[in-house]
């Protein structure tokens, strides 16, 4: 059976690869002793006036840049799917909230054309349709329609 890894921050379930780049970051690239020991090392090359030695930790440090960069964006553009995914279906929910919402005011207003004599009025029921409709209009800033039967 293969092992679910999930990020510990959002839940999410991640591939084996994006683990391993959460636990090399949290574990080392995102530490100050990773930067510190970086820095010191630098200035140490730099001060021996050494060429040789400048070039090979010049080449040591375009190296480790590029794997840094590797394995920082690799997560991150997994991530951003993730993201953009959630995105998709967020926005096909709202299509749909607003569609009700939409069909709620459409139902009301037929409602609302009738007479009371037409139907018996449940007034919890439309306590109730209120709130949800004065819910629904906070959320996608659209106005709600009430109709005759809440005033």
């Amino acid at each position: 059976m293969a092992k679910i890894y999930n990020d510990p921050a959002t839940g999410d379930e991640i591939t084996r690869s994006d683990w391993i780049s959460l636990k090399i970051q949290d574990s080392v690239i995102r530490r100050w002793w990773f930067l510190l020991q970086f820095t010191v090392i630098t200035v140490a090359c730099v001060c021996t006036l050494n060429v040789n030695v400048v070039g090979w930790w010049n080449v040591y440090a375009s190296w480790l840049a590029v794997a840094v960069e590797q394995i920082v964006g690799r997560y991150m553009s997994n991530q951003v799917k993730r993201d953009a995914s959630v995105l998709r279906e967020v926005r096909s929910l709202l299509q749909e909230v607003k569609a009700l919402v939409s069909e709620l005011k459409t139902i009301a207003h037929k409602d609302a054309s009738h007479s009371e004599a037409d139907y018996e009025i449940d007034l919890d029921s439309n306590q109730k349709l209120t709130q949800v409709l004065e819910l629904l209009a906070d959320e996608f800033d659209v106005e709600p329609y009430y109709g005759e039967w809440n005033e």
